[in-house]
């Protein structure tokens, strides 16, 4: 089997990962990046599925009373008591630096009468989102314009499982370019952002398995948070776009496929849950705006949904002349243009015809559990952005995800590269690893049904993971997901690897993890709910800790 050494290994491609690779060369060491795509063309960063990313400075530049305690106060309240007050602090100081930054490498904020143009966004008290459009591409690129030409980087590969002796994660094992490969490093890095794709409809490109998750769990690491999944609306047929909350400033219509309003038919008011709801993107049970997305499953589970499985939304009435007179509190007028440039270049015309929209699987607000650093519980190795938990909670302020992978695609890259300069390369031989990674190799050359596996999964999870959990459905949820784990092993055995087998393995486990954080936790809190525990509950004002005891 082919062995390489590497100083600090990177695991993943997006904006967090490759900010981490720029500074973790600012050390005298060796960097490579290990990404399951094309570098600068896969990952989270760079899928566009809205016009914009957000991206959180707290400048003052359209409220003056903002500042970067006012910043970390909103992010602490809309983390209901599950982040980490340390890792939000680091988040509120280093965000202004962040984005100028980003401004002297290049990348473009929207702009208002001279100066970045600033809305207020999800579970904000402050307008401090600036604006990024074409989403996270430019960030991705500009980044990459940045990156030392000596940092290696190995495409279209992955990594298998990670290699821990002594508690200390001494590299990786993984299939590289279509060669099973070891590779030995003083510290590594996890980038690999989080686990839309565990869902049947998600905004994620087709990478996002959740392997950060699986990876740091199997090697002993703790994770944190993880029934704290975003849920957002999109429009899910002619295409898959995100609907940003300002659009509900203009009251479309939303029925089922029957013609009725979702909202009378679960009894509740349109615009005061549209009211709500411009206040957020995604789904939280803190307010009425939850029976937006309720009212969208429960639909679709009774059977009065599309057969694309989603609901009709019109927004044909939302021409300019319309649009001037909705409310402009979050931004609507403002970035209308942008939305209807945005729709048009992906051929959706909202004022020509109606669309389908359901609920997504967007981003993870938990992962593995990291200290300032952002080392992990297993020494020796790292996480960053939405694989990484703690910085975030029950809720995540919008525009909050971009900056974090910056802030601490800078602070670990850091961190361990400095660890490493100090660090020695494990000196065991291949021999001594072979049983530590017998189990995933079978898995890798077995001749198993992924597509077919992969497709349960994802429905499985949509139906009693997403928005509406309870008991019952999550208890089939895991009996379902264990008995396909335990299948992965059974196949017969093949020469060929097939990379997906194990791909498919790291989303069967982090699945699991969400379930049973999920099952838990007896109450409902911020993206978390539980039709069955409707109520915040005192007894569960902490984070949930997951830890292999295997």
């Amino acid at each position: 089997m082919r062995e390489i050494r590497t100083d600090v290994l990177i695991v993943g491609g997006g904006g967090g990962a490759v900010r981490a690779a720029i500074e973790a060369k600012k050390e005298p060491v060796s960097v490579l990046i290990v990404t399951k795509g094309e570098l600068g063309k896969s990952g989270a960063t760079a899928y566009q599925v809205s016009e914009m990313a957000g991206f959180n400075v707290p400048d003052g530049v359209k409220d003056k009373r903002d500042s970067p305690e006012n910043y970390y106060n909103d992010m602490m309240a809309a983390a209901q008591g599950m982040a980490d007050p340390k890792l939000v602090q680091i988040i509120a100081e280093g965000a202004i630096d962040a984005g100028t930054q980003l401004k002297k490498w290049g990348v473009y904020y929207k702009q208002e009468d001279g100066r970045d143009y600033a809305f207020l966004s999800c579970f904000s008290n402050y307008a401090r989102t600036h604006v990024i459009p074409g989403h996270g591409e430019p960030i991705l690129a500009a980044l990459l314009k940045h990156l030392p030409k000596d940092v290696q980087c190995m495409e279209n590969s992955m990594i298998l499982q990670l290699l821990v002796k002594d508690g200390r994660c001494i590299g990786a094992y993984g299939l590289c370019q279509g060669e099973e490969t070891i590779i030995l490093a003083k510290t590594v890095v996890l980038g690999t952002g989080g686990a839309g794709q565990l869902f049947e409809k998600n905004m994620n490109p087709k990478d996002i398995t959740g392997d950060g998750y699986a990876l740091g769990y199997l090697a002993g690491a703790q994770l944190i948070n993880m029934e704290f999944m975003q849920v957002g609306i999109g429009i899910s047929y002619p295409q898959t776009l995100l609907l940003n909350a300002y659009l509900w400033g203009g009251y479309p219509e939303i029925k089922d496929a029957i013609g009725q309003s979702i909202f009378k038919a679960i009894g509740v008011d349109k615009k005061i849950v549209m009211d709500a709801h411009q206040h957020h993107f995604p789904f939280s049970s803190r307010d009425d705006s939850k029976y937006f997305e309720i009212g969208i499953q429960k639909a679709i589970k009774e059977g009065r949904g599309t057969a694309n499985q989603g609901v009709i939304c019109d927004m044909t009435m939302m021409n300019d002349e319309y649009v001037k007179t909705c409310t402009n509190q979050f931004g609507l007028h403002e970035m209308w243009p942008e939305v209807k440039a945005f729709f048009t270049s992906k051929k959706v015309d909202i004022l020509e015809e109606q669309v389908e929209i359901a609920c997504f699987a967007h981003a993870v607000n938990g992962g593995i559990r990291i200290d300032e650093t952002g080392r992990s519980t297993v020494e020796g190795l790292y996480a960053l952005g939405e694989t990484a938990g703690g910085t975030h909670g029950a809720d995540r302020l919008g525009g909050n995800m971009m900056v974090t992978c910056q802030i601490y695609g800078k602070l670990v890259g850091r961190e361990a590269a400095k660890k490493a300069g100090k660090g020695k390369f494990w000196d065991g031989g291949q021999t001594e690893l072979g049983n530590e990674i017998e189990k995933t190799r079978k898995i890798l050359h077995s001749q198993i049904p992924v597509q077919e596996m992969k497709e349960k999964i994802q429905s499985l999870n949509h139906r009693y993971q997403l928005v509406l959990r309870n008991e019952s459905g999550l208890k089939y949820l895991e009996d379902q997901i264990i008995e396909m784990e335990e299948s992965l092993v059974q196949w017969p055995v093949r020469e060929e690897a097939c990379a997906e087998n194990v791909e498919l393995y790291h989303m069967l486990t982090t699945s699991r993890l969400m379930v049973k954080a999920s099952m838990h936790r007896k109450e409902s809190r911020g993206s978390h709910y539980r039709e069955d525990y409707t109520e915040n509950r005192e007894e569960y004002g902490k984070p949930f800790i997951l830890k292999n005891e295997e």
